[in-house]
């Protein structure tokens, strides 16, 4: 998994650029994931409410935790697949 540091991002917000390697491993894995599964992965990351993002997507509530976490499950094993 990857272990990124509160600096990196600040640097990142900072700047602008991506500079470290994790932040950009974790960029690519985003960018294989669908649009729903990438906002996503965002909104949680941003502690809004599963209710908030249902909104927000337009989508149902009802199978957003399930998608999250298959949405996890998939970006940890895009990342692990490009480590190799």
């Amino acid at each position: 998994v990857l272990e990124i540091e509160k600096k990196d991002f600040e640097e990142y917000y900072k700047s602008g650029k991506i500079e470290n390697p994790l932040l950009i491993e974790l960029q690519k894995g985003l960018k294989k994931l669908d649009d729903i599964e990438r906002s996503l992965l965002l909104l949680r990351a941003q502690n809004f409410s599963y209710e908030e993002i249902a909104e927000f997507l337009r989508i149902d509530n009802n199978q957003l935790k399930v998608r999250h976490h298959r949405a996890i499950k998939k970006l940890l094993k895009l990342l692990s697949s490009e480590k190799k």
